[in-house]
């Protein structure tokens, strides 16, 4: 009797075993088709995309090269202390100084935020960074200016004008305003470029001095004796030479001058987790003139990043 038992419990754990996980082996139904076994579906996963959408905050360093154009960097002196004579628009566009670079050290911190579209991450940052960088210039310039519109007829003027300059920019700090444009490359590169606007404060410290002659040539009729008892009246050349009398020196001084321009630049940020990254880029800025002043500078920086 237990074998029985026994006999017809393993029989029902086998068909239960059979009817919840049948053999794959075909068997003959008579005439019921035979329905091959369907597989689960298994969906199919779309492009993935590296999220590079949100806030995100950075520290920053780099190495700027400033160059400074002083060409007219005292023009403007030179135009108040020739003002009102016949010669101020001539000598004031004199390229008096000459221009240099310097190099220096920068340092600071950006914050920013990117939306993601596919593989286009788009974004607008916000990059400030201290400086330090100063240039400086001074030179001496004499030129003759002749025949001055406003000579008299018969008379020529030649001025012989001497100019001595000297001016000096020191940059303080760079903010720039950016709108970015990215592309993923791969689930840790981000490719960037950006565009957008740049404020920069300087220290500028300049002077100028004009100095010079006036000289005269001019013909005088003048009368001799004829040696018959009259008199011969002969043109005779005359030189009359007299300084230029003009204001002293003109100089100024200025801390913090606001300067503005625009920005552009290359960049890739580098994912090493999902909220870290680095970042290396390569940034101009283009300064209208401050205080006659061309300044641009060129920055290669690293920086290391974190998105919320």
């Amino acid at each position: 009797m237990r074998r029985l038992i026994l006999a017809f419990v393993l029989a029902g754990l086998a068909t239960e075993t059979f009817a919840a996980d049948p053999p794959a082996i075909p068997t003959l139904r008579g005439s019921d088709a035979v329905v091959p076994a369907v597989s689960p579906a298994i969906p199919i996963a779309g492009p993935a995309y590296p999220d590079w959408s949100g806030v995100y905050v950075g520290v920053q360093a780099g190495q700027s090269t400033a160059s400074m154009d002083f060409a007219n960097g005292t023009s403007t002196l030179i135009h108040f202390i020739l003002r009102n004579t016949v010669i101020e628009n001539q000598v004031a566009g004199w390229t008096t100084l000459g221009q240099g670079d310097t190099v220096g050290r920068s340092y600071g911190g950006f914050i920013g935020y990117n939306t993601n579209w596919d593989e286009v991450v788009l974004g607008v940052e916000a990059n400030y960074n201290k400086l330090s960088a100063s240039q400086s210039a001074s030179d001496a310039l004499s030129r003759v200016i002749n025949n001055s519109p406003d000579a008299p007829l018969g008379h020529t003027y030649a001025y012989d004008v001497s100019v001595s300059s000297s001016s000096a920019v020191h940059i303080t700090d760079l903010l720039t305003l950016r709108a970015r444009a990215g592309w993923a490359a791969g689930q840790f590169l981000l490719p960037y470029a950006f565009a957008g606007l740049a404020v920069g404060r300087a220290d500028v410290t300049r002077s100028a001095s004009v100095s010079g002659t006036l000289t005269d040539d001019f013909f005088v009729n003048t009368p001799f004796p004829d040696g018959l008892g009259g008199v011969v009246v002969v043109p005779v050349s005359k030189t009359v030479t007299s300084f230029l009398v003009l204001p002293g020196p003109q100089g100024e001084s200025f801390k913090g001058v606001f300067a503005y321009g625009y920005t552009a630049g290359l960049g890739v940020d580098v994912a090493l987790m999902r909220s870290l990254f680095l970042r290396a880029e390569w940034e101009w800025i283009q300064f209208a003139p401050i205080k006659d002043t061309r300044v641009h500078i060129n920055t290669a920086r690293v920086a290391v990043g974190f998105k919320f």
